[in-house]
């Protein structure tokens, strides 16, 4: 067998290896309060920032399509103005509803109950 036959073969033999070998797992998503970027409204599936965790820089008529399904449960907005949430996806000329929520800047949520739908900053409709 020839030197480039050998390297051939062992090139083969180790592409074959990755292939059949499993990854490791990965690390768990992280969670807590210090996972929210600066500058962003964050959510996250649980009480006390526990679970999924989605942040925003606009907003979202309904967080379900960013893996809350459920809604959001706890949130910090790490922004320098207010936003509001919502216990429905918004709609058009959406109605107040009992649970929607102004929350201020810098502020912690540990627990919204009912869970935020959706969430935007003040100037895209009104808040309660």
């Amino acid at each position: 067998m020839t030197n480039r036959t050998a390297l051939a073969v062992t090139a083969a033999a180790l592409s074959l290896a990755a292939i059949a070998m499993p990854a490791p797992a990965s690390a768990a998503a992280p969670t807590g309060w210090n996972n929210c970027p600066a500058g962003t409204f964050c959510l996250w599936a649980g009480p006390n920032s526990t679970g999924v965790m989605a942040y925003y820089r606009i907003g979202s008529i309904n967080v379900s399509g960013q893996g809350l399904a459920k809604g959001g449960r706890s949130a910090w907005n790490r922004t320098g103005s207010s936003w509001c949430t919502w216990v429905t996806p918004w709609v058009r000329d959406p109605l107040p509803q009992t649970g929607d929520r102004n929350i201020g800047a810098g502020a912690k949520v540990a627990n919204l109950d009912p869970p935020a739908m959706a969430v935007h900053r003040p100037d895209w409709t009104h808040c309660v």
